[in-house]
């Protein structure tokens, strides 16, 4: 938070609210930074809904067990 304050006491109005945005245009490691971001956030979402997939399948295994005992 101290950081944040300071980066706005010394930049004003110029910082951008999204890091990716402060980053210079001409630099390739600027695109391979978005991309990451982009690529990591994607797959935090691909992870929760293949995990809450994996845990209500195996509840729809397990009535199925139990109703066939």
């Amino acid at each position: 938070m101290s950081v944040g304050i300071m980066g706005y006491l010394t930049f004003g109005d110029l910082v951008s609210s999204q890091f990716t945005l402060n980053m210079p245009k001409e630099l390739y490691a600027s695109e391979i930074a978005t991309w990451t971001t982009v690529r990591e956030e994607t797959s935090l979402i691909f992870l929760c809904y293949y995990t809450n997939l994996n845990l209500y399948m195996l509840n729809i295994r397990n009535f199925f067990i139990l109703l066939c005992l």
